[in-house]
């Protein structure tokens, strides 16, 4: 099969041979913005395969409020991981591009795998994260870069309008989307767009502009079944990024530090949890770093929480619009481990990308009066998603249900969830630590006072 696609810089036609791929000998010409320099430094990166060109790139590109939510080891570590499953990656195609964003569809030269790599910057031109899509067929990856016609659009846009009239989960504001959907497709506001994933990047956005929901977003290809979010691995083995739990180790003053990166359901998941906890059980203080991460399961949330009650406690209910009904999430009677001492001082870190069931597993605990919550406010994602193939190999996460917290009768959504002590996110571990120094001053105090008496 031939295609031909048009990059984002004007007057240059790449044809593309096979499912696929510049020709050889000429690599993909990436845009003179700062996510172009940052993606082309990315790939050659991948090329090398090396410890010292990954730290050059982390180093030279990674901007500053985002080097400091990770050490320079993880992120090494997670570029390891990654490179475990694609190989060396070689850029294809430009799928869409922003003001800071840049979306590249890439080949890696393990099994011939493809991957969406979306390269998102700060303000001040540095990296602020990658999403990483895959991986996935060549063909089903290709067709974020497919032409469309009218009727495509028309057809997204009617599916589209169907599953958020009746599953979206606030009815009324799931109404105005419908509505805005169906005044901009008959107004041509569509109508210059000709390729699937600037489609379906509008429609994010436009639907967003209404919701304000971060969860709410259109895909290109018919796998609906990825993660969501901006620094997140999407579909990456979860086995070998063990689960994530990217770091579990004793610090000074015997104060466990577990750094969290996803909230995984499985029961090997389950496994690396209990032992993480094990771990820790015998510390003086417990900080889970929620700083990477962008969400999960509640299944996961409830295995860990189960280990900080010593009764049955209720964390947190859910409203299913499509169902019309409510269920509630408790602690789990049994785990497999013992329990921590309730006066045991619990932190949990968090960014600005903090978000879903990683900010669902930090209010909980911060309302219940658990944990003490450092760093800075969460990104606001408090919906559960549902991925639906709509029309012409387009799909759309649909929220359709909502947090509702058996203490605040609400939840996190838009708003994020407000620290208890409010620092940079590349302070906050130093924070965590200095409270809980203190905590143990003042209880070291009031022991000898009572011996005194």
């Amino acid at each position: 099969m031939l295609l031909i696609s048009r990059p984002l810089r004007a007057g240059v036609l790449v044809v593309l041979f096979g499912v696929f791929g510049v020709r050889a000998g000429e690599p993909l010409e990436m845009p003179k913005t700062a996510a172009g320099k940052c993606a082309e430094a990315f790939f050659k990166a991948s090329t090398e395969g090396t410890a010292a060109a990954w730290t050059a790139f982390e180093k030279a590109h990674r901007g500053k409020s985002a080097a400091g939510r990770r050490s320079l080891e993880d992120r090494l570590r997670q570029h390891e991981d990654v490179s475990k499953q694609s190989g060396r990656l070689t850029p294809k195609m430009i799928l869409d591009e922003s003001e800071t964003e840049l979306t590249v569809l890439a080949e890696g030269d393990k099994e011939g795998r493809a991957f969406e790599y979306t390269f998102v910057m700060d303000a001040e031109g540095g990296l602020d994260g990658i999403a990483i899509r895959g991986p996935m067929d060549p063909a089903e990856a290709a067709k974020g870069a497919r032409s469309i016609d009218a009727s495509t659009k028309e057809a997204v846009v009617e599916a589209i309008h169907d599953q958020l009239k009746s599953n979206y989960v606030f009815p009324e504001v799931g109404e105005k989307m419908c509505a805005m959907l169906m005044k901009n497709l008959k107004s041509g506001a569509y109508d210059s767009i000709n390729k699937a994933r600037p489609f379906a990047n509008r429609l994010t956005k436009d639907l967003r502009d209404i919701c304000h929901d971060k969860h709410l977003r259109v895909l290109t290809g018919g796998n609906p079944n990825v993660r969501t979010g901006r620094t997140s691995t999407r579909g990456i083995d979860q086995a070998g990024r063990n689960f994530g739990f990217a770091k579990v180790e004793m610090l000074p003053d015997n104060i466990a530090y577990i750094k969290l990166n996803s909230f995984d359901p499985s029961p090997a998941a389950m496994e690396v949890a209990a032992g993480a906890l094990a771990f820790a059980g015998y510390s003086s203080a417990v900080i889970f770093d929620l700083r990477e991460n962008g969400g999960g399961s509640p299944e996961m949330i409830k295995f860990i929480s189960s280990y900080f009650f010593k009764k049955k406690t209720h964390l947190n209910s859910f409203y299913n619009r499509p169902e019309d009904s409510t269920t509630e999430t408790w602690t789990e009677e049994k785990i497999p481990g013992r329990r921590f001492d309730k006066d045991l001082p619990v932190y949990v870190l968090t960014s600005g990308h903090t978000f879903s069931a990683a900010e669902e597993f930090t209010y909980n605990l911060k309302n219940l009066k658990r944990a003490t919550i450092v760093g800075e406010t969460t990104g606001g994602g408090a919906h559960p998603v549902m991925f639906v193939e709509v029309a012409n190999d387009f799909s759309i996460g649909v929220p359709y249900a909502r947090a509702i917290n058996p203490i605040t009768k609400t939840n996190w959504e838009g708003t994020g969830v407000t620290p208890d002590i409010a620092v940079p996110a590349e302070k906050a571990l130093d924070a965590a630590i200095a409270d809980a120094k203190k905590k143990f001053a003042a209880a070291e105090a009031e022991e000898e006072g009572g011996d005194d008496e």
